[in-house]
């Protein structure tokens, strides 16, 4: 059983992003392992969303589409990462993403 977890940061904000095992659903009793992502494994951040309204933005993301609609791309000039994981990941893992505005220090 595989999952991920990805901590990012960034002076507007924090965000974690973890993929959960699709397993979790069948044995909610066992614990789930993770496994931690570089913060900068993809050129992408969270897009905004009403953080007074939710001071805390929480995703499931199971899908490239459900990637997309919490993440935006971030080009760098002569970076070449991908702005996204493999559609592959979903098959067996789904992302866990958890954010809120913080203020810069």
């Amino acid at each position: 059983m595989r999952t991920t977890k990805v901590i990012m940061s960034a002076i507007f904000g924090i965000f974690i992003i973890g993929a959960i095992s699709l397993a979790w659903a069948e044995t909610r009793t066992k614990l789930v392992k993770y496994r931690v992502i570089d913060s900068h494994k993809y050129q992408s951040f969270v897009k905004n969303w009403d953080s007074k309204k939710h001071q805390v933005l929480y995703a499931l993301i199971s899908s490239p589409d459900e990637w997309n609609a919490v993440f935006h791309p971030a080009p760098i000039m002569g970076v070449n990462r991908p702005f996204c994981p493999d559609k592959k990941l979903y098959d067996k893992e789904q992302i866990l993403v958890v954010s809120r505005v913080v203020n810069p220090s």
